[in-house]
């Protein structure tokens, strides 16, 4: 039996299938630790009839550019992202939303590369 149960609720009280969030995060607490990324290089398979899209970077309010600068170098020194520097075929514009902790969350907008895959 499946239900719908928000993500963000990490409670105690909030159980799945008679456990609470807090057992879960403990029982499969190597799955939580760290940071999430496969460690081996992947290879993402594109259609081979997709024309490949480069999208030019989206506006940002020169009060955030410092901060989203060492954002990317801190991304970059975890080993989340890399810098590339030659031209690649595949361009998606990065996305800058201001959390409500002040913390600055970075994305990119993968719509056109979702639809090759």
């Amino acid at each position: 039996q499946l239900r719908n149960q928000p993500i963000n609720d990490a409670s105690p009280q909030s159980s799945l299938n008679g456990l609470t969030s807090e057992q879960i995060f403990e029982k499969y607490s190597k799955c939580f630790d760290g940071l999430g990324r496969i460690s081996d290089p992947y290879h993402i398979k594109i259609n081979s009839d997709a024309t490949p899209v480069v999208h030019p970077p989206r506006k940002l309010p020169s009060a955030l550019r410092d901060r989203v600068q060492n954002e990317l170098q801190e991304m970059e020194s975890r080993g989340i992202i890399k810098k590339v520097n030659e031209p690649t075929a595949w361009v998606n514009s990065m996305v800058v939303n201001e959390k409500r902790s002040g913390k600055l969350r970075i994305c990119i907008d993968p719509r056109d590369l979702n639809k090759a895959l």
